[in-house]
């Protein structure tokens, strides 16, 4: 999703069907609250950035 990939390319990829895809992508969306792609990404960045700062390894970032 972060690098503007299309839902028929990761249906294609992971061999799954583009509805799956969507389904997948809505079902992301809704449980972390997010209104976009951007913002769905973003929040993924904070969520990865905060765990991995209190996990102690900052050269993961």
């Amino acid at each position: 999703m972060g690098s503007d990939q299309t839902s028929a390319n990761i249906a294609r990829h992971l061999g799954i069907s583009v509805p799956t895809v969507r389904l997948h992508v809505k079902n992301i969306h809704g449980k972390l609250g997010s209104v976009s792609k951007v913002d769905l990404v973003l929040k993924m960045w904070q969520w990865a950035n905060t765990n991995v700062r209190d996990a102690g390894d900052a050269s993961l970032l």
